[in-house]
């Protein structure tokens, strides 16, 4: 397949009028100019703009679904409607909670993962911040670090969790 006739933003520079050869589910080129080949499935771009998927690794949801309380089946709808604004992959995030809320969370991103490809893992946001720095998060939530509580966090997620924010200046969290 070829995908022609766009203005293609790649690393370092916007090609202004490029095409792109694809073979299956791989990018085989990225190139300037007009297509001189003989490949039968064309698809001409518009002149629009062709750049790679957004990867958010900071979203409480979507569609009006919010990954605290979302379903296995919400992450399709979250999947879609995110994919619909260019996000190609994403961390689920979520708040500074319990323990038992978390581990729902992250057991549902551990089922959801395997349908949902743009789903990549968990943003674990807390609870192992700086009270003084909580932003919108529940202080009654928060707490010191806990390598046994992350471990059961991480194993009910299928070792799914992918970033972490941490206050590094509170005790243990090192």
């Amino acid at each position: 397949m070829v995908i022609t006739n766009v203005k293609i933003v790649t690393l370092d520079k916007v090609i202004e009028n490029g095409y792109v050869i694809i073979s299956g589910d791989k990018i085989l080129s990225v190139n300037e100019g007009h297509y001189q080949g003989e490949d039968k499935d064309i698809i001409d771009g518009g002149n629009k703009i062709l750049m790679p998927g957004f990867i958010d690794v900071h979203i409480h949801g979507s569609a009006g679904i919010d990954f605290m309380d979302a379903s296995e089946e919400d992450y399709k709808i979250i999947s879609t409607s995110l994919f619909k604004e260019g996000v190609t992959g994403y961390l689920a995030t979520t708040l500074t909670s319990d323990l038992d809320s978390l581990i729902k969370v992250a057991k549902n991103v551990k089922k959801a993962i395997k349908d949902n490809p743009s789903l990549i893992g968990i943003h674990l946001e807390g609870p192992y911040i700086n009270a003084k720095y909580k932003g919108a998060q529940n202080e009654l939530y928060i707490r010191k670090p806990d390598i046994l509580e992350f471990d059961k966090l991480n194993e009910a997620s299928g070792n799914n969790i992918r970033y972490i924010s941490l206050a590094p200046e509170v005790e243990g969290s090192l």
